[in-house]
């Protein structure tokens, strides 16, 4: 199992068995995690784990982006928590992909090809989507294949966790961080 720091607070576990893990084993180990308050992830066990091969993605594009003189350090982390880092406590990125048109992001991969061919190469499964007329919401099929009749009741959800994280935000005050 793999907790993040700090694991009283944080309520994700990667759940990673090896060849000889039994499913029993697996089970039970998401019974403890369960039972402690937490949600699982069962992923494979690769090097790095599923999480900290997210995590240090986005750090490597965030240092190279500050390395290069196109954004302070400070201007990277107001994006993140302000944009897209703002809606992951609720969504990750497929169902952000989903509700945002996933042929939008096929274009959005184009368009960054054009100065980063190789670190930015549309992801086969995202093309083979987009040309199978999957789009996302809007079509009812897409990575998590949300029914085109269910969108308004996820938009409504979206909102309104949208609006209650601001308000938590406006509460707490900005992070003693400067």
């Amino acid at each position: 199992m793999h907790f993040s720091n700090p694991s009283p607070f944080i309520p994700g576990v990667e759940v990673i068995p090896h060849a000889g893990t039994t499913p029993e084993t697996v089970a039970a180990s998401r019974e403890l995690v369960h039972a402690a308050g937490k949600q699982t992830a069962v992923v494979k066990d690769v090097t790095g784990f599923v999480l900290n091969r997210l995590q240090y993605a986005l750090f490597h594009e965030a240092a190279q982006l500050v390395e290069q003189g196109i954004a302070t350090a400070d201007d990277v982390d107001t994006l993140v928590r302000t944009t897209f880092g703002f809606r992951l406590p609720f969504f990750g990125p497929f169902a952000i992909a989903d509700m945002a048109g996933l042929d939008v992001y096929n274009f959005c991969y184009k368009s960054l090809q054009t100065g980063f061919p190789e670190r930015f190469a549309t992801p086969k499964i995202l093309s083979d989507l987009v040309e199978a007329g999957k789009l996302g919401t809007k079509t009812g099929a897409g990575f998590l294949n949300v029914p085109a009749e269910r969108t308004p009741e996820l938009i409504a959800y979206r909102n309104k966790a949208y609006v209650a994280m601001q308000k938590l935000l406006d509460e707490l005050g900005p992070a003693p961080i400067n």
